[in-house]
C-alpha cells in the first residue's frame, strides 16, 4: 500500500510525491471491539509519523498506562450527557484596563476519572469523528452560558477554541449561525480561535470557512501563535482579528524580544490586537505592554473560574475602573 501511494503522480505537468503512514493492529490480538482496535490503530499511526518508519504495530509498550486511557466509547457517553463544562478566563487591554473577552476554556467532569483538562481528551475527539459533536455542544454551552446579560449588562465577547479539522466543515458557519439565533445572541458576542498550524497546513478551506464567519460579525483569533511558521503567507489573506502570542515565546523573554517585536509589528500591520498568554507575574506584564503586545492574558491577570466567578471579577474590574478614573 505505501509503495502504490508514494508513486509519483503528475498534476498539471508537474510531478507530486505522497508520504503515507500505516498504523496496524490485528484481530483477537489487539482486541475486538471496532472502537478499541480503532482508537490503537491511531497510538500505532501517531508512532510510525513520529518515527518516519511509514508503518507501525501497535505495542502497548509504547503507550501510556493502559488503565488510564480515555476509550471512544466514554467520549461518546461524555459527549450525549453532555458532562463537559467551561472555565473562564479575562482578558484584559493593558493600557484601558479594559476586559475585552473571556476565553472559555473547555473541562470534562467525567463521572469515575474527576475533572479533566483539554490535554486528556481533545486530542482523542480530534482523531475521530467525535470532534464535530463535541465542538457544537461547546460552542453551544458557551453562547448559553456566558452571552446572557444580567441587570443590562452587556459582556466581553466569549472565545471558543476551534478544531482545525471543525474547519474543513463547510456547514459550520451555519451550524453557529443557528446556535446564535437559538440563544438571541448576536454574533459580535463570539469569538472562534483557531491554532496556527490548521491555517498553514488546510489555508485554502480555512480560508472558506474563516471567511464566511467574519462576514457573520463572529471575531476570529490566532491561538498560541507559533513564530517557527512564516504567517504572512496566510496572515495576509484571512480576516484575523485577533493574534495571541503562545505562553512558550512570552517565557522566553527577554531573550526572544527580538522576535516578539516582529510579531507584534507584524500583527500590528495587519490591523489586529495582540494579546500575550502566559502572564504570571506583574514584571511579565510590564515587559510585554512595553514592547507593544495590547492586552494580556494569564493567572497573574485572573485564573480561570466559573462564568458566575468570572462575571463578578469583571464587575469589580469594571467598577474598580471607574472608581479610578472619577479619581
Amino acid at each position: 500500500m505505501l509503495q502504490d501511494v508514494s508513486r509519483a503522480v503528475v498534476l498539471d505537468g508537474r510531478p507530486l510525491s505522497i508520504v503515507a503512514s500505516l498504523g496496524i493492529v490485528s484481530v483477537p490480538d489487539h482486541g475486538t471491539n471496532p472502537d478499541e482496535l480503532l482508537q490503537k490503530a491511531e497510538r500505532a499511526l501517531r508512532a510510525a509519523q513520529q518515527m518516519h518508519s511509514g508503518s507501525a504495530i501497535f505495542s502497548p509498550t509504547r503507550d501510556r498506562d493502559g488503565t488510564r486511557l480515555l476509550s471512544i466509547p466514554e467520549l461518546r457517553e461524555g459527549i450525549e450527557h453532555a458532562e463537559f463544562v467551561f472555565d473562564y478566563q479575562p482578558i484584559v487591554h493593558l493600557q484601558s484596563e479594559r476586559v475585552i473577552g473571556v476565553e472559555a476554556l473547555a473541562r470534562w467532569n467525567h463521572p469515575r476519572r474527576g475533572r479533566l483538562l483539554p490535554s486528556e481528551f481533545i486530542e482523542l475527539a480530534e482523531n475521530t469523528w467525535l470532534i464535530e459533536p463535541l465542538t457544537m455542544l461547546l460552542i453551544d454551552r458557551a453562547i448559553a452560558e456566558w452571552t446572557k446579560t444580567e441587570r443590562g449588562v452587556a459582556w466581553a465577547p466569549v472565545a471558543v477554541n476551534l478544531s482545525s479539522k471543525s474547519l474543513r466543515d463547510q456547514n459550520l458557519p451555519d451550524l453557529i449561525g443557528d446556535l446564535l439565533r437559538l440563544h438571541g445572541a448576536p454574533a459580535t458576542a463570539l469569538t472562534l480561535e483557531v491554532v496556527d498550524d490548521a491555517l498553514v497546513l488546510d489555508t485554502p478551506r480555512a480560508e472558506a470557512s474563516l471567511t464566511r464567519l467574519h462576514r457573520m460579525g463572529i471575531g476570529l483569533a490566532v491561538d498560541d501563535f507559533n513564530a517557527e511558521y512564516s504567517p504572512a503567507n496566510y496572515l495576509r489573506r484571512l480576516p484575523i482579528d485577533r493574534l495571541k502570542v503562545g505562553r512558550a515565546l512570552v517565557a522566553a523573554l527577554p531573550e526572544q524580544e527580538t522576535g516578539m517585536r516582529s510579531v507584534i509589528d507584524l500583527a500590528h500591520s495587519r490591523g489586529m490586537v495582540v494579546v500575550a498568554e502566559g502572564i504570571e507575574s506583574a514584571e511579565r506584564r510590564d515587559h510585554v505592554h512595553a514592547l507593544g503586545c495590547d492586552a494580556a492574558q494569564g493567572n497573574f491577570i485572573a485564573p480561570p473560574a466559573s462564568a458566575t466567578e468570572t462575571r463578578r471579577w469583571v464587575m469589580r474590574k469594571n467598577a474598580a475602573r471607574i472608581d479610578g478614573s472619577s479619581a
